[in-house]
């Protein structure tokens, strides 16, 4: 079922983007990609796919527009995208939104390599679990307080916000 919804996202992609065919932007974009549902193989993929063919030229910047309980591929992959997010050309933001939306484990972990997280009302993010990204690479993420309640639970709006972990942000942009 996740793959048929995955493959559905992608479809759904495809279809926006040759509505938009013979129409040249103004200038540079913000690309926005949909990560809905459990980050399994097929939008490791896109995600990988997106960041490695931004062009700066064109693009001005990558939103992951989240709401995921997880991941199902190997830590390697997380690793992978950590490092594309972390040396992409344009900045690269995660919003986790709309409200009830969630960024949970692995797909945390990756937001806090991210230049920018955004986090709507009402939507969660945490709940790391065991880190999966190398340490002599990437910092701890989030900077969980000494009772590692990151670790273990996930914050809402609110104290995400007021732990400057996220930026208030209600709508996607």
């Amino acid at each position: 079922m996740v793959a048929a919804l995955s493959m559905a996202l992608i479809l759904a992609l495809v279809g926006v983007a040759r509505g938009h065919e013979g129409h040249e932007p103004a200038g540079p974009e913000v690309e926005v990609v949909e990560i809905s549902g459990l980050l399994d193989e097929i939008v490791v993929r896109l995600m990988a796919d997106t960041l490695r063919s931004v062009d700066p030229t064109d693009t001005l910047a990558v939103v992951f527009q989240v709401n995921s309980a997880g991941a199902v591929v190997t830590d390697d992959r997380i690793v992978e995208l950590a490092d594309l997010i972390h040396t992409s050309t344009v900045p690269v933001s995660f919003w986790v939104g709309p409200s009830g939306s969630r960024a949970i484990g692995r797909v945390a972990q990756l937001a806090a390599v991210a230049h920018d997280i955004g986090i709507a009302p009402g939507a969660r993010i945490g709940d790391l679990g065991d880190p999966v990204l190398p340490p002599d690479r990437y910092a701890v993420p989030f900077r969980p307080s000494e009772a590692g309640d990151l670790i273990v639970a996930s914050v809402g709006y609110h104290e995400a916000v007021g732990r400057s972990l996220a930026r208030p942000s209600p709508v996607l942009l």
